[in-house]
């Protein structure tokens, strides 16, 4: 009864206006009982009602002088509710009644849950002190971070980052990073992760960006994958497209329904459509080529205006600028075409020095042409090569016999020869002809037909071992200048000599006409 006896002297004592109500300083204090708990200095007991602390408006409260850390006061309008001095500011204890809720100017230092199911829309400025969020639950749309939100309808939406958007309408949105979705208007379904991330958005449908700037400029581009650092940064209404890898499909702009995938891929890409990308630097500086596909580090690297071209391997097709219509398989093959169309090599360097030559097909390893303007020549085997146009070369000079089950046939339809004349001189011509035995230098003609190519080199121990045992064959033949020389000396245009063609060509026989 002692410390009740204290307690009504404290509240009910008139007789000093400026004197200070106290308790005593030391023990427990009870209203409502008298056993207080020993840990608190004031204990409360009631069934029927509860303290009442000081209730002000918010101008009152703003004109408390020098409140203390700690104060608390019931505030009865502008966002009612408990509010505490921190020490630097009134904060907020409860989240204000009704439909929405801001928390502003939160300092959280442990996880904490914030449970807003019941609200429609929800708006929670945690300023920069926040450390560990833990758990959000929103049965419509919340936005966290600093900035403010004005005349939002749209529902179901997450914005996590500072700046955030001012006039979002659209639905299903979940923007997460500094800046993200800082413009989207009517835009609904899209996916961000990262600063920037579709920051310019504004109607643009189920895109997903993930990483710093990825859709950065999109405006209104639907069904969009970026994912890495400034991937289709520049995008504003392209569609469809897929990017993988910082900086991939970076400058597209319009073109749709491309796929890059590796750093830098398609960088340079503006309108260019239905382009397939994988491998870092790959179609590179293509702006405006068509339905490309490159695999591999740098294949179709420089192409930019090209279009429909198949390239398989790294480097391939690495120079191609404007041909179109080109396949190339194996790393190098066909890294030096820039104009040439209508190509098909396959092989590690096949087609190598081919620039604007078409219509070629090169098939095998170091399977090439010895310069980069023929049209309609194949080389087949390794190290294959062609020397002029119109020509097909089959094996290298080391190739010691070409042949199947049955003879090879020379189209021979009596319907389709015209001018038919007896006057082959075939006997006259017989005895001019001096048969000859040889040997072929075979390093000889490597060297010819690849001069000036060092990728193409004979000095594994296999093959040089072939070299040199053909080199010590015995064959017996003609020799074609020989066999030029006489046909011209009796007036016989004789089509069993293949002259050259070019400096880079070769003589050759068909004994078959003999």
């Amino acid at each position: 009864m002692k410390n009740i006896f204290y307690l009504i002297l404290a509240f009910a004592s008139p007789i000093l206006l400026n004197a200070q109500n106290t308790f005593p300083s030391t023990g427990s204090t009870g209203i409502g009982t008298t056993t207080p708990n020993a840990s608190s200095a004031l204990e409360i007991k009631s069934t029927t009602s509860g303290l009442l602390i000081p209730r002000m408006t918010k101008a009152q409260r703003d004109a408390i002088v020098s409140p203390v850390a700690g104060l608390m006061i019931y505030q009865t309008n502008a966002a009612p509710g408990f509010y505490y001095y921190s020490g630097t500011a009134w904060t907020a204890v409860t989240p204000a009644a009704g439909a929405n809720k801001t928390l502003s100017n939160l300092s959280v230092t442990t996880a904490v849950n914030v449970d807003l199911s019941p609200n429609a829309n929800n708006t929670i400025n945690l300023g920069s002190n926040i450390m560990n969020w833990k758990n959000v639950y929103a049965g419509g749309s919340y936005y966290i971070g600093t900035g403010k939100v004005l005349d939002i309808t749209g529902v179901n939406n997450t914005f996590l980052g500072a700046g955030f958007n001012t006039a979002n309408t659209g639905n299903g949105n979940t923007f997460t990073g500094a800046n993200a979705g800082s413009y989207n208007t009517t835009g609904s379904h899209n996916t961000t992760t990262g600063a920037f991330s579709l920051y310019y958005n504004k109607s643009g449908n189920n895109n997903s960006a993930y990483g710093f700037a990825a859709l950065e400029n999109n405006t209104s581009g639907y069904d969009n994958t970026a994912t890495g650092n400034y991937s289709l940064a520049a995008d504003s209404s392209g569609s469809s497209n897929t990017a993988n890898g910082s900086f991939s499909l970076y400058s597209n702009t319009t073109g749709s329904e491309n796929v890059s995938a590796g750093a830098y891929s398609l960088y340079y890409n503006k309108e260019g459509s239905g382009n397939t990308a994988c491998g870092k630097y790959s179609l590179y500086n293509n702006t405006e080529g068509l339905e490309n596909a490159a695999i591999g580090l740098r294949a179709l690297y420089t192409n930019s205006t090209g279009i429909y071209n198949c390239a398989l391997g790294g480097s391939s097709l690495s120079k191609n600028e404007s041909g179109s219509s080109n396949v190339a398989v194996g790393e190098y093959s066909m890294q030096a075409n820039t104009v040439g169309y209508e190509n098909v090599a396959s092989g590690y360097t096949s087609g190598g020095t081919n620039t604007m030559g078409h219509n070629n097909t090169f098939v095998g390893s170091y399977s090439n042409c010895s310069a980069g303007n023929f049209s309609n020549s194949s080389a087949f085997g390794n190290s294959s090569t062609v020397t002029a146009s119109n020509q097909v070369r089959i094996g290298n000079s080391t190739v010691t016999s070409i042949g199947g089950q049955v003879g090879w046939s020379t189209l021979s339809d009596k319907r389709f020869k015209k001018n038919i004349k007896e006057n082959v001189p075939g006997l006259e011509f017989i005895k001019m002809l001096r048969p000859v035995t040889y040997n072929l230098d075979i390093s000889g003609v490597e060297t010819f037909l690849h001069k000036g190519n060092a990728q193409v080199k004979n000095n594994d121990k296999e093959n040089a071992d072939a070299v040199a045992a053909k080199e010590k064959v015995i064959y017996t033949g003609f020799l074609a200048q020989e066999v030029e020389s006489s046909a011209k000396k009796i007036g016989y245009d004789f089509s069993g000599v293949d002259a050259p063609k070019n400096e880079n060509d070769l003589y050759s026989l068909r004994y078959s006409d003999f």
